[in-house]
């Protein structure tokens, strides 16, 4: 009589749910990781964008905060030593900056600021500078009909000219930037330009103070300044539009002899 051997198969393997999902999961994960390492420089640089964009949102200084002043040497003590202030050796276009050679002039410019517009500079031609002028305000405004932006408003030390009545005038930039959410910095800021009347004096020293939100109207702030001669506030507003007016309430009228 012959003998079988009886073979013992081993159980079929049945494909659960579970292993389906897990299996799914891994390539997900895995193309995921290559998206991330093949767009990791655009990644990472909107990131700090979007950081350095949301500190500039939130960035606020007390009210007698210098923003410019003629003389730097006034201001030795903090925060004036900070990291958010420069000194510059004189007051024309060619001025040169540097954060530890004490010097003439005192310029407002804040570091997150700085690194913003220098991130910006890797995604599209920007006319900034290593070390621009004075930031005199800095902050999120809401127009009037609810658009919230990050407005900035530079003074430039080399835009004091005279217009045809001999008054002094404060030139500026003022940029609109949209707000600091993924993928809202494609669209490029709005920037306006001009000059205020402001002063009637240049021989005489002064100040310019860090820029204040108005806590009654979200589209207005103030600068203070003493100088040119005279003891003013600038008024700036955010427009529906996204350009920022800017007026000295103590505008010289008349002519002045030249």
């Amino acid at each position: 009589m012959s003998q079988f051997q009886t073979l013992n198969y081993a159980p079929r393997r049945v494909i659960t749910r579970k292993r389906v999902l897990r299996s799914v999961l891994i390539i997900v994960v895995i193309a995921a990781v290559s998206v991330a390492y093949y767009f990791r420089k655009d990644i990472w640089n909107r990131s700090r964008l979007i950081y350095f964009a949301y500190q500039c949102e939130k960035y606020s200084v007390a009210a007698d905060t210098i923003a410019y002043a003629d003389d730097a040497d006034q201001f030795k003590q903090s925060p004036y030593t900070g990291e958010n202030f420069y000194r510059c050796r004189n007051a024309g276009r060619d001025s040169t900056f540097n954060r530890s050679t004490r010097t003439h002039v005192l310029v407002h410019y804040p570091v997150c600021y700085e690194n913003m517009v220098s991130v910006v500079g890797t995604y599209r031609p920007y006319p900034v500078t290593k070390y621009p002028d004075a930031i005199v305000y800095l902050g999120q405004l809401s127009s009037r009909s609810g658009h919230t932006r990050l407005v900035s408003v530079q003074f430039f030390i080399g835009w004091l000219v005279f217009d045809s009545n001999n008054h002094l005038q404060f030139g500026y930039r003022a940029t609109t930037w949209p707000p600091s959410k993924l993928g809202r910095f494609n669209s490029n800021p709005v920037q306006t330009s001009g000059h205020v009347v402001v002063g009637i004096d240049i021989s005489k020293p002064g100040i310019i103070y860090a820029g204040q939100p108005d806590p009654a109207d979200a589209s207005h702030f103030t600068i203070r300044y003493q100088m040119w001669g005279q003891d003013d506030v600038l008024d700036g507003w955010l427009r529906d539009d996204d350009t920022v007016s800017l007026v000295a309430r103590k505008s010289p009228k008349e002519p002045l002899p030249k």
